[in-house]
């Protein structure tokens, strides 16, 4: 929801089928780099309004990203590579980086890298920079900006009215917060909702059924995969990861667990983000493989093994995807016990993420999305006079 009351210097380009894979300008009108990579070099469209009335410069695209840096916060591990933001003009902006970055302009594009007005300083409370005024306010340059915010309740958007490109649909947008699928799935049928984004594969078979919804998929960039930590003994050795990798049915882990909406993955990196090689080879399913490597490195099999079911919420728990059916050969290989734990990014000092990927093939699959709408599908707009009827996040 925020994201719409903001914008960046680039951004991800949105085709009629989803994401192109290119990115384009946003606030930036143009860009071009140095021969070495170490600079790149912005324009700034003119006339481009905050929603309070001033104006977007290179003043407030070099506060928004020292800010950032200052915050220490998560997003700023992404810019470990900026060395300085220098002004050049009103409107021309400069990076200094400390080493070339092929996804630079990758890195701008996501939500993290939103420009803010250098005036919310004034809402400034000791070190924080303004952040907990901008947990429930928003100070960006998008289409709408925040009207109302109910922590756990809804989010209400407004147009803009300083926005350079203002909504042409919406005159207000609720994202209303409903935690549960059947409770979401439902509302949208009856047309209490509008969106519903994303659909779960629990609900997605009846909310088909239902007459007037239309239910759009694509691939998201979600990836599911497998931890090893590399710091035991057991999985120093790359013939055992090779193994657990060769152990794995992922075909039969997409079509149980995520119901078939899924697609393998070639490398880590799904398609559309940088680094994604289609052309290399899909990771195969070969027990009888599996267990030379484990002879070739010396390891008995039936060795006990512990995974951790990890989730965002202990509801979300992934322990299915341990079931004797899905592990199958792997669990003649392993003793293996399933440990729930809440995600280890939300614990940093956690033994599992700590531990590095295991890049030898034990990535599993893409995982599909999808967004349901109460409108039938030969409809292009929805209800644009209607002010009481909201998307569900």
């Amino acid at each position: 929801a925020i994201n719409l009351a903001y914008q960046k210097l680039v951004t991800a380009e949105l085709g009629p089928d989803g994401p192109t894979g290119r990115i384009v300008g946003d606030l930036a009108q143009a860009w071009e780099t140095s021969a070495d990579g170490l600079l790149w070099t912005f324009r700034l469209h003119p006339g481009s309004r905050f929603d309070d009335g001033s104006e977007v410069t290179a003043e407030a695209v070099k506060f928004s990203f020292e800010r950032t840096l200052r915050l220490k916060a998560p997003p700023a591990q992404f810019l470990f590579f900026l060395r300085a933001v220098e002004v050049l003009g009103p409107h021309e902006v400069r990076f200094v980086l400390r080493s070339p970055v092929a996804f630079f302009l990758q890195v701008l594009a996501v939500p993290t890298s939103r420009i803010v007005t250098p005036k919310v300083m004034a809402r400034a409370r000791g070190e924080d920079l303004g952040s907990r005024w901008l947990a429930v306010n928003s100070a960006g340059s998008g289409p709408y900006r925040v009207r109302q915010f109910e922590k756990g309740q809804r989010v209400t958007l407004e147009p803009n009215p300083h926005a350079a490109a203002p909504p042409q649909y919406f005159r207000e947008v609720h994202f209303l917060i409903v935690k549960d699928d059947a409770t979401r799935a439902i509302q949208l049928a009856k047309g209490a909702l509008d969106i519903v984004a994303p659909v779960p594969g629990s609900v997605a078979p009846w909310l088909v059924s239902q007459p007037g919804v239309r239910l759009v998929t694509g691939l998201s960039p979600t990836v599911a995969f497998l931890h090893m930590n590399n710091e035991r003994s057991l999985f120093k050795d790359p013939r055992v990861r090779q193994a657990v990798s060769l152990a794995l049915d992922r075909e039969l882990i997409g079509r149980s667990l995520y119901r078939g909406r899924t697609r393998l993955l070639h490398v880590v990196l799904p398609e559309g983000v940088p680094g994604h090689d289609p052309q290399l080879a899909l990771p195969r399913h070969d027990p009888a493989a599996a267990r030379a490597l484990m002879r070739e490195a010396g390891v008995a099999t039936a060795l006990p093994a512990a995974l951790a079911a990890t989730a965002k919420y202990p509801a979300n728990s992934l322990r299915p995807m341990a079931s004797p059916r899905l592990l199958g050969p792997a669990r003649s290989i392993f003793m293996i016990t399933v440990v729930d734990q809440v995600s280890p990014w939300l614990t940093p000092s956690s033994a599992l993420a700590k531990s590095t990927h295991a890049q030898l093939g034990a990535h599993m699959s893409n995982s599909g999305t999808g967004a349901a709408t109460s409108q039938p599908a030969t409809r292009t707009r929805l209800r644009p006079t209607r002010s009481d009827r909201a998307p569900a996040a």
